[in-house]
């Protein structure tokens, strides 16, 4: 393992817990829970490569879920619990309420700078908006990344690949393709942290659409 450098890019609570457990872990650990969450994120996939869990890798994720997936017994349903840096995180929102406001106005012009170095164009682009549409054309395909500062947290996004109305991939994004969690947002950014956001944003989108490039290659509509 690399250390998860573009996770760490990440600033939120999947992402903080997802790192903790892993430094955790014996080197030789490593590599098999990411695997096992892979192939967890994408069971489909793992079925058709006729890939399944080894014991070691559903041991694994027992212990991530016992670590931090809990019983609430007089709810009847299961929450997480946060990892070291995450409650110390929240401990710093109640004490300071304004330590993590940002200016999401000047973050999604910050994104709109750093995806000018990407091949497409934004069919919306006003940073007046909540959102931001970016379209990047591949032979026949046209990939939509599609950026958001919602109330609910302070920036998501999701790519998608179309042609027309054909829809061969939806909704995918840095935490989904990693097995971290289904959504990619940021929820712990400070204002200090805008410009490493915006390039973290624009480095996963970049690597998804060179990806894209080989996968999409030959594939006719």
């Amino acid at each position: 393992m690399e250390g998860f450098p573009r996770l760490r890019g990440l600033k939120s609570g999947p992402a903080l817990r997802y790192l903790e457990f892993t430094e955790n872990l014996p080197q030789a650990d490593r590599r098999c829970f990411v695997v096992a969450k892979l192939k967890q994120a994408h069971n489909i996939a793992s079925k058709l490569l006729g890939e399944s869990f080894s014991p070691a890798e559903r041991n694994l994720l027992d212990t991530f879920y016992r670590g931090y997936d809990v019983a609430v017994p007089w709810a009847g349903v299961r929450a997480y619990v946060s990892s070291r840096t995450e409650m110390a995180l929240n401990d710093l929102k109640v004490s300071n309420p304004s330590a993590f406001e940002i200016n999401k106005r000047l973050l999604r012009s910050k994104i709109e700078n750093k995806f000018r170095s990407l091949s497409g164009e934004f069919c919306n682009h006003s940073i007046s908006t909540r959102s931001l549409v970016f379209k990047s054309p591949i032979g026949p395909w046209s990939i939509t990344t599609s950026v958001d500062t919602p109330e609910t947290s302070q920036l998501r996004y999701h790519q998608s690949v179309t042609h027309g109305r054909l829809h061969l991939i939806d909704r995918v994004s840095a935490f989904n393709w990693m097995g971290v969690k289904m959504e990619t947002y940021w929820n712990y950014l400070t204002s200090s942290d805008m410009d490493s956001a915006a390039e973290s944003l624009a480095e996963m989108c970049r690597v998804f659409l060179d990806a894209l490039t080989k996968l999409l290659k030959g594939l006719d509509v």
